[in-house]
């Protein structure tokens, strides 16, 4: 990911690009120069390339054009502030809030720093660098993210100026920020720190300076990473600060953006109605392929099935010749088999009566049930006596047994034979 910063001062721009890998910043290029009275920003990026695919534009405007208050609120979701802000702070303004594009920033405090813009005065930086052919995706202002220059263990708040604006705040977030006069003096950033001091009950240990003002004695203590990214170089680290306390913020994703509403970055969108574009012609495709690979599987079942409905007629005409193709051809034939082996059955089972019938002699008053299946047979019966019986079956069956007697009240008694036929009878 590269950054390329457009820092507007208020005297002069600041341009810088850096590319960030694994977390780690590199400045790649950089320059200052006076702001074109023409107001055409062309002129400030001579000798740097035009933005590649993927590259962040950002452009932070003068810090006089940013107004901010801190304000309690509740709310930390950055969007949810944005709706907010307006109807917060519009009854204070002396202009409607719809002239006005807001954002805020989260404090450790339990606060936020609301922050604010007219919509006028931003729209002719993003037409300008549009027209320059590097339209920003974000506008904001570089005062607001200078915490990020702070060392680490600076908890207490401290002033970080470039002659221009000053912020007062910790690693944590800006606690004030706001615009200097053009005089060249510090008797307003003295002020401003005094009246800070003096409603917070604390003293501010120290003043660092970056930008054009680091021949002051007071400079600022550079952190080791600030550092690398420059390549060790401590007069560029200190005059591209601002722009580098803007590129960490992005990365950080706590930048302050007043593309918001009718200034909303549409490019990106576009690029993201170009991708759901690619998408949905993506899904039609797999959804018109999946109809296909459904239309080709029902060819094939209906051809394999026309194709067993022939196989099936061919069958019936070979087996009914004289028969007219029946519309159940399957059902047809399925009945006709039920019914040869039921007739094959009757041959078979009428041997088996007579045979039993035979064997059944006097002493057998009748059989009041009888099951054949297969050689084996099944009788309940009554009898005089069954021990004549059992013989006479033992020799004419291949087995004979007989169980379940039980005597009658008129003397006789019932019984269950169960024999198997020998083969052949």
């Amino acid at each position: 990911m590269t950054y390329l910063i457009i820092q507007f001062t208020g005297r002069d721009a600041v341009i810088a690009r850096f590319s960030l890998r694994r977390k780690t910043f590199t400045f790649l290029q950089g320059v200052r120069r006076p702001v074109p009275e023409s107001g055409v920003y062309r002129e400030l990026l001579s000798g740097f390339d035009q933005p590649e695919p993927g590259e962040k534009v950002i452009v932070a405007i003068p810090p006089a054009l940013v107004h901010a208050r801190q304000l309690s609120l509740p709310v930390t979701d950055r969007r949810t502030l944005r709706e907010i802000l307006p109807m917060e702070l519009g009854g204070e303004m002396a202009v409607p809030a719809e002239e006005m594009t807001f954002d805020g920033l989260p404090l450790a405090t339990g606060s936020l720093l609301a922050v604010w813009s007219r919509k006028s005065s931003i729209g002719p930086f993003i037409e300008e660098l549009a027209a320059a052919g590097v339209e920003p995706e974000i506008v904001t202002c570089s005062m607001l993210h200078w915490n990020y220059l702070l060392p680490q263990d600076a908890d207490t708040p401290s002033v970080v100026t470039d002659g221009n604006a000053l912020m007062i705040g910790t690693v944590a977030g800006p606690l004030q920020v706001r615009a200097l006069p053009a005089s060249q003096d510090d008797r307003e950033l003295s002020r401003t720190v005094s009246a800070f001091e003096i409603a917070n009950n604390s003293a501010v240990p120290g003043i660092f300076r970056i930008g054009d003002e680091t021949g002051r004695t007071d400079q600022l203590p550079l952190t080791a990473e600030h550092l690398d990214a420059f390549g060790g170089d401590v007069m560029a680290a200190r005059d591209m600060a601002g722009a580098y306390a803007v590129a960490s913020a992005c990365a950080a994703g706590t930048i302050v953006n007043f593309r918001s509403g009718s200034l909303a970055y549409t490019a990106g969108q576009e690029k993201n109605l170009r991708r759901l574009r690619l998408t949905a012609i993506l899904a039609a495709s797999l959804v018109l392929l999946l109809f296909a690979e459904v239309g080709l599987r029902y060819f094939l079942v209906r051809r394999d099935l026309a194709s067993l409905d022939a196989s099936i007629t061919t069958s019936y005409r070979e087996i009914f010749p004289s028969r007219k193709k029946s519309p159940d051809a399957v059902g047809e034939v399925r009945s006709e088999i039920r019914r040869l082996s039921g007739s094959g059955g009757s041959q078979r089972v009428l041997p088996a009566l007579k045979k039993l019938a035979e064997l059944k002699g006097d002493e057998v008053s009748g059989f009041y049930e009888t099951e054949i299946e297969g050689v084996n047979l099944r009788l309940k019966g009554d009898a005089k006596s069954v021990n004549d019986f059992k013989s006479r079956a033992a020799k004419a069956l291949a087995t004979a047994e007989i169980s379940e007697i039980k005597s009658k009240s008129d003397g006789t008694v019932s019984f269950v034979f169960r024999g198997a036929m020998k083969e052949g009878n």
